[in-house]
């Protein structure tokens, strides 16, 4: 009978009696090394089914025109198909008792994946909007800090400042950093007091009202007003001339005392 080796289809003529073992052969193919299990039962199921494939074929053959072909070389090769009494048996193929693993085929290269990032975990969002508010509030609390105790730089870069300041009760006294001067001259019919105001700090300052009080020989007062010095604002190094005039003031005025209106 006849065998093929179901790798590369090389046919071999082994013992029936042999190769039709009920639980099958292990054979080996001695031309490509393939191992197989050969069953006679599978084995003329396939060769039924290479028949009928055959016949198949041959009427589509039969059918189409004859295609010329050149004469058969002498020297050409054996077909591995040609008829049964042309084949001769291998010596390669051999029946196996025990179980031999087939050929291993050549191992794969390892695909080399690219390095996966972990992201870390992430904090829950209301620990962050916890976190993120108290952040605010401390830069709020720092910048409300800042404006009270540096109020001056910040009133000395940017003097539209110094009102709100003075709203809030955190102006400075009208005559912290101002000098202010005064004397009193006498007419035949009135009283001047004049004098100068300066500015003697490294920031502008704002300048109050002036408040000026005649007094007599015993420092009582006699007679108050306030007056407009002129400028609301004095810079650094800076100075303002004031005067009024008292008309008709008592004869016991001798002297005048001039203050800022605290705001």
């Amino acid at each position: 009978m006849i065998v093929t080796c179901p790798a590369c289809q090389t046919r071999y003529l082994v013992d029936e009696a042999e190769a039709s073992a009920e639980a099958g052969r292990r054979v080996r193919c001695a031309s490509c090394g393939n191992l197989w299990r050969y069953l006679a039962d599978v084995a003329m199921i396939q060769a039924a089914v290479a028949e009928a494939t055959a016949e198949v074929e041959a009427n589509a053959q039969a059918a189409a025109p004859p295609v010329p072909h050149a004469p058969a070389s002498p020297y050409a090769p054996a077909s591995p198909y040609a008829p049964s009494a042309a084949a001769a048996p291998l010596p390669g193929l051999r029946a196996e008792p025990g179980t031999q693993a087939q050929p291993q085929l050549p191992a794969a290269a390892p695909v080399t994946r690219p390095p996966v990032a972990v992201a870390p975990p992430r904090e829950p969002i209301g620990r962050r909007i916890a976190r993120a508010a108290l952040a605010g509030l401390i830069l709020i609390i720092a910048a409300a800090v800042f404006a009270v105790l540096g109020r001056d730089r910040v009133m000395a870069i940017y003097p539209p400042a110094a009102p709100l300041y003075a709203e809030l009760g955190l102006g400075e006294p009208a005559a912290t950093g101002l000098e202010l001067t005064s004397s009193v001259t006498r007419t035949d019919d009135a009283l001047v007091v004049s004098g100068n105001i300066s500015n003697n700090s490294a920031a502008p300052l704002p300048v109050a009202q002036l408040r000026v009080t005649l007094r007599d020989g015993t420092q009582s007062r006699l007679e108050t007003r306030i007056i407009d010095p002129g400028v609301d604002r004095l810079l650094p190094g800076a100075g303002a001339l004031y005067r009024t005039v008292f008309e008709r003031p008592s004869i016991t005025a001798v002297a005048a005392e001039v203050e800022f209106v605290a705001p």
